[in-house]
């Protein structure tokens, strides 16, 4: 019997203290792990948002640049609310596969005076070169800003 008793001495299975030890670590990793995940989806929504908005900006550009649907339009007479009714026309004619809807779009007209951009409404005259700059901003808060230059052809 005592032979036994020493033998069992030798094979002790694994303590109390080395299974808290195990579990704290993996414990540890499954945090770590769990919180990269939130990063990743975080990181992921702001970025389709962006894209979005890119998009949306650059269907309302597309549409203003096109001549045939929203010509040249000299500033002093029209000033900027005829662009912001154009821009609904581009939110409303934007392809079905963008989705427009919870975004806000806003266009600015300037025209250069020969050495600066000038706010389309404060400006003397239209020489012919007009820079309308699309800004969308979504829920999120996630926006784009582009810009283009349009100039009167005739």
């Amino acid at each position: 019997m005592a032979r036994w008793r020493e033998r069992m001495r030798g094979d002790s299975g694994t303590s109390l203290v080395e299974i808290l030890v195990s579990v704290v670590i993996l414990g540890i990793g499954v945090v770590g792990i769990m919180s990269a995940l939130g990063f990743l989806f975080s990181a992921t929504t702001k970025h389709r948002d962006l894209a979005e908005s890119n998009t949306v900006a650059l269907t309302v550009l597309e549409y203003l640049a096109d001549p045939d649907l929203t010509p040249y339009e000299v500033c002093p007479v029209v000033g900027g609310d005829q662009y912001e009714d154009n821009v609904a026309a581009a939110v409303a004619a934007s392809p079905p596969d963008v989705d427009t809807l919870g975004w806000t779009v806003t266009v600015v007209a300037e025209v250069w005076n020969g050495t600066t951009w000038t706010d389309c409404g404060t400006a003397a005259a239209d020489p012919g070169l007009q820079k309308l700059k699309a800004t969308t901003t979504g829920a999120s808060g996630q926006g784009t800003v582009l810009e283009l230059v349009k100039r009167r052809t005739s």
